[in-house]
């Protein structure tokens, strides 16, 4: 009985089905005899168009007069029409040696609106979706665009969205649509769990990665905010942690995204596998390649023997030695790590195989996507180019460096056949994005007070690659104008050059004068080694001191006037820091000359060098930073050095210590000046540590004790109080610090308090500032 109904129930739906079909695809559904039966039509006629012309729908349908057509000929043309979404219904009814081509026009659209969006602005919405004013109306069309509008805002991290299209008809077949929106709350990440990490604290990873836990200071963090995107590039972060430092076999097995039931957070939890920390036993070179011998080869040694395992390294290696094969006259030689592990003694023998491979050449690189950047802008990022062997290790740096840049939104590098069996084509998808930006802000430090600041920078000149950035800042102590301008890749080489052109004008609140600079300055920048980059510079500037206070030194009245300063200089740069912006372990140095007396009215030698270095302990959680610094100006005219040029210590070069709290100094009554030294030496030790708070909320504690000294004035006879005291007296200072990474800005707050000071020194118990941990 139960199946009789049912079978009753199908021939009701069927016989309803037929009833709503067009009437041509029935009539050639329904006769079989049709599908073998031909059509010569000699006119086509189209009926029930209002704004389509006629002639535009029968070039739709692809039906010819004077050739025979078949009944599926014409299912084809009628599917063409309705692919086309101007047509909410079309029949085509063959009339003897006339075809009627039946439509019924979808509306068009005359507005879009968008009501509900506060967060997401209409122009961002409206270029997300395909349906546009003027354009067809279909309800599916309708459909997609509400679901493209959700997509959105689940990209923005509000996975509560709900998008509901409305429509209002209008005259003449139009119709306005309505997306009405419900934004909901972001979704934020409500805790973040790792399983099977014993080597590194949970506390620690939360480091690694970029997105953080929601907590009670929520509203001033976007890091918190679930986005599936982030969420695949922090298990990038965290491959890249584990693989720097030993890990060769480490694993994440599985990452999971749940979404709470009230909807408004995700549970994130990553499943990882450690693995052992390797040691570095043995590195070797081999060849399979006829006539080249493995020995002579140092591209090796990049590979440390007694060191931790790392990814880096090994690439490094590989590019190394590949480049001496190179050099060599060999052609398609590929370096191939094989890792032979001990899991006993947790070690690693690392052997480079030099072997053929496969013979295929770079036919040419295609760009698209790129609709303001220059192709040479986006060429220049390879290392190989139209010609050359065909290399996946260069073509996966290029990808990585065209997305440094940071100029596009989408960078998709891949391979296709080219016209032959040994040739590759380079397909480069790297869609643009906005890369200028203007900035209002307020500035505080304790030398200038309270100031504002207009920045605006692009990045991206003209789509050239080139930077460009004005500022323009006043505080109470001081002012700026200045502009700048680099090119990254002077004639696509890795050569930078640029000139800044600047106006400073300081109150020196340390003394009693102002200064003003006015200067342009020129400069070159290219790369000594893999690690170290030089940098070349010319100054020329007019440096004035002057509007003197009734309370002023003589040795500083004495050095008033403006002085024409012409000089060269240069910056020597190397470091092997495992980060760049919140190192653990490595080291910087940092070399700085310039040399005046090529024209102008100076004439002196000034150097400064530091060294910093980086150690971690229990699990990278305890970083320690030292670092030593000096300089020396050595002016070579009878005049002597004056205050705009000679070093001052204090503030956040010697904590403990007021900005130009140290050094020689005039005394005398009410004079009270600064007058800085012709050396300077100081020493910086720290400690940065968890003090257990949550990691998302990005606090951390530090102790530190700066050690430091300024001496050697050329005129130290003529002050207010008689000779000055410029000895080299070391001034001693430690204290506690309070580190808070916030959306603004990473803020330090120093306790300090003095150790060994002169009686005439400015000293500073509390400093606030903006800065890193180090």
């Amino acid at each position: 009985m139960r199946f009789r109904k049912i079978l009753v129930l199908a021939r009701l739906v069927a016989g309803a089905t037929a009833m709503v079909l067009p009437a041509a695809p029935l009539l050639l559904a329904a006769q079989p005899a049709l599908a073998q039966e031909s059509y010569v039509f000699s006119s086509i006629n189209v009926t029930g168009n209002q704004r389509i012309e006629g002639e535009t729908i029968r070039i739709f349908a692809g039906v010819p007069t004077g050739t025979a057509v078949s009944s599926t000929d014409l299912n084809a043309a009628l599917d063409k029409l309705f692919s086309t979404g101007l047509f909410a219904d079309a029949s085509l009814v063959p009339d003897g040696a006339t075809l009627i081509i039946r439509v019924v026009e979808n509306p068009t659209v005359n507005k879009i609106n968008f009501e509900g969006n506060n967060k997401i602005k209409d122009d961002v919405l409206s270029a997300a979706i395909e349906m546009q004013p003027r354009g067809p109306y279909s309800r599916a069309a309708a459909e997609q665009a509400a679901q493209v509008i959700a997509d959105v805002y689940r990209a923005e991290g509000r996975y509560d969205a709900t998008v509901r299209p409305l429509l209002i008809e209008q005259s003449d077949n139009r119709v306005d649509v309505v997306f009405e929106i419900s934004e909901g709350a972001a979704t934020g990440v409500s805790r973040i769990n790792f399983i099977g990490n014993n080597a590194y604290s949970d506390r620690r990873l939360l480091g690694v990665i970029t997105t953080t836990e929601s907590g009670i200071l929520r509203n001033l963090f976007s890091s918190d905010i679930f986005d599936a995107q982030q969420m695949q590039s922090d298990m990038d972060l965290l491959t890249d942690f584990y693989l720097e430092r030993g890990f060769a076999d480490f694993e994440i097995q599985s990452s999971v995204a749940e979404l709470t039931r009230d909807r408004e957070n995700f549970y994130i939890t990553y499943d990882i596998y450690e693995g052992p920390a390797y040691t570095i036993n043995s590195v070797s070179v081999s060849s399979t390649v006829n006539g080249l011998s493995p020995d002579g080869f140092t591209g090796q040694n990049l590979v440390q023997v007694g060191g931790l395992y790392s990814a880096d390294d090994i690439a490094a290696a590989i590019e190394e030695l590949e480049n001496e094969v190179a050099l060599r006259k060999f052609s398609f030689i590929q370096a191939r790590p094989v890792l032979t592990r001990n899991d006993v003694a947790e070690t690693i023998d690392v052997q480079f195989v030099l072997e053929q491979g496969p013979r295929v050449f770079v036919e040419r690189i295609d760009i698209t996507g790129n609709s303001a950047t220059l192709d040479r802008v986006i060429r220049r990022e390879f290392t190989l180019a139209e010609g050359d062997p065909f290399s996946a290790r260069k073509i996966r740096e290029a990808e990585e460096n065209i997305d440094a840049l940071g100029y596009f939104s989408v960078v998709d590098v891949g391979i296709v056949p080219g016209s032959s069996e040994n040739q590759a084509v380079v397909s480069v998808n790297a869609v643009d994005q906005s890369t200028g930006s203007i900035s209002f802000g307020f500035t505080y430090s304790a030398e200038d007070g309270i100031g504002g600041s207009v920045i605006l920078n692009e990045r991206n000149f003209l789509g050239r690659g080139q930077r460009l950035n004005f500022e323009l800042g006043i505080a109470q102590t001081r002012s700026v104008l200045a502009f700048g301008f680099t090119e990254p890749a002077l004639l696509d080489r890795d050569l930078l050059a640029g000139f800044d052109v600047y106006y400073r004008d300081f109150d020196q609140t340390a003394s009693s004068y102002q200064t003003t600079n006015i200067g342009l300055q020129p400069r070159i920048s290219f790369p000594l080694s893999e690690n170290g980059q030089l940098w070349l510079r010319y100054r020329l500037s007019s440096d004035e001191m002057r509007d003197f206070g009734p309370d002023v030194s003589p040795i500083i009245e004495s050095e008033a006037g403006t002085l024409l300063t012409s000089a060269i200089g240069f910056t020597y740069d190397y470091g092997e820091l495992n980060s760049s912006v919140s190192p653990t372990d490595g080291f910087n140095f940092v070399l700085n000359g310039d040399f005046a007396g090529l024209g102008g009215e100076t004439n002196y030698t000034k150097a400064e060098i530091s060294l910093t270095g980086y150690k971690s302990f229990f699990d990278e959680e305890l970083v320690l930073s030292a670092e030593l610094a000096g300089g020396a100006l050595l002016w070579q005219n009878d005049a002597g050095s004056r205050a705009i040029d000679r070093f001052f210590l204090g503030g956040d070069s010697l904590r403990g210590f007021a900005y130009a709290g140290i050094g020689p100094r005039d005394k005398a009554g009410d004079v009270n000046d600064t007058l800085g030294g012709n050396y300077y030496g100081v020493a910086r030790v720290q400690a940065s540590f968890p003090i257990g708070l949550p990691a998302q909320y990005g606090v951390y504690g530090g102790v530190f004790l700066d050690a430091g000294s300024v001496s050697g004035l050329d005129n130290v006879e003529g002050g207010a109080s008689g000779t000055i005291d410029d000895s080299p007296y070391l001034r001693v200072a430690a204290g506690v610090s309070l580190f808070w990474e916030t959306p603004v800005g990473p803020l330090r707050f120093n306790f300090s308090r003095a150790l060994r000071k002169r009686e005439y020194d400015e000293v500073e118990n509390f400093r606030f500032t903006v800065g890193t941990r180090f």
